[in-house]
């Protein structure tokens, strides 16, 4: 492969079977990916994972981000042995923020001894349908953007100090609408004061220097281009990067959701996610959605449907921060 389209396979994460473990080492070995999502299923203990992440990143010529959902809460992969972080909506009434930045520093700490080095992980959604209507609920710091933005950036700073890259969720913020993109595409129709208040956490995560964001699939309605989820849309992850001025990477949502998948297969969204802008694309699902990704990828790039621009840009955000990390 020549080096654009090696460069370009650094941007895929997948996650795996168990039984599929042997076929996810080829994969690392041959075309190099960015890295692996594991979760509780993957994760039986302490002792036997580390030893499998270091098997994983000894096929790997690329150091391969080792990533995990460990929130807090309900939203959690490993359960036992590590810190315990409660829901985000206690923390939220407590509103210490020195006590959620020690409890993430803790956790990261935890977290890197067995070997992951990325957590997707603080949510800045707003939670502006609180109740029984609310999709993000207990894993938001609750319903006030101020409080929200200064206790998720604490967990962020936490997890940066611990040794773990934190990934801000879910741009522009699944807190604006009651409907859940696992199961559907939610179309948020909201005025622009409320939409500026949800994406103050992220704006203020940003500017702190927050090094990964994670897009939601949601589609913000006369926003997104052509009814698109934000996740295949040039213009919001324009408004990231340019407007906002961000320069880490920006991440996909898990692209086999059906906010996705009701319109596109899995390996059609990933080069469209690819190409509006996304640098980490999660293909948490079937060995063969992933192959057919990188398949896709390969033949786009060899066949100049994929500029080099946007493979060096999403190369770059990607390389200089496990440069940075150092892992």
């Amino acid at each position: 492969m020549d080096p654009l389209t090696i460069q370009s396979l650094q941007s895929f994460i997948f996650g795996f079977k168990n039984s599929d473990i042997p076929d996810v080492k080829k994969i690392i070995k041959e075309y190099s990916i960015g890295g692996l999502i594991l979760f509780a299923e993957n994760i039986p203990d302490h002792k036997s994972v580390s030893q499998l992440i270091k098997e994983f990143q000894s096929f790997s010529k690329t150091p391969l981000f080792i990533s995990l959902d460990q929130e807090g809460g309900r939203v959690r992969r490993i359960k036992k042995g590590i810190t315990e972080m409660p829901d985000m909506s206690d923390l939220g009434e407590e509103n210490n923020p020195n006590k959620v930045y020690n409890l993430s520093k803790n956790l990261a700490k935890d977290l890197k001894k067995i070997g992951f080095n990325l957590n997707y992980a603080p949510v800045l959604d707003v939670d502006f349908h609180v109740g029984s209507d609310s999709v993000i609920g207990k894993r938001s710091f609750g319903s006030e953007p101020k409080k929200v933005a200064e206790l998720a950036w604490m967990y962020a700073k936490g997890m940066l100090d611990g040794g773990v890259i934190p990934v801000g969720k879910h741009f522009p913020g699944h807190g604006l609408t009651s409907k859940d993109s696992h199961n559907i595409l939610p179309v948020i129709d909201t005025d622009i004061i409320t939409l500026g208040q949800s994406l103050l956490p992220f704006k203020i995560a940003i500017e702190n220097g927050i090094p990964a964001l994670m897009l939601g699939h949601l589609n913000i309605k006369n926003y997104c281009d052509n009814d698109l989820p934000a996740t295949l849309s040039k213009t919001v992850i324009e408004q990231i990067k340019k407007i906002f001025d961000f320069k880490g990477m920006v991440v996909s949502d898990d692209l086999p959701m059906k906010g996705i998948t009701e319109k596109f297969t899995v390996p059609e969204a990933s080069l469209l996610a690819y190409q509006a802008g996304c640098d980490l694309l999660m293909i948490s699902g079937f060995l063969d959605d992933q192959v057919q990704a990188i398949e896709r990828m390969i033949s786009a790039v060899e066949r100049g449907k994929v500029s080099k621009k946007r493979i060096t840009d999403a190369f770059n955000r990607v390389i200089n921060i496990k440069e940075k990390f150092n892992f």
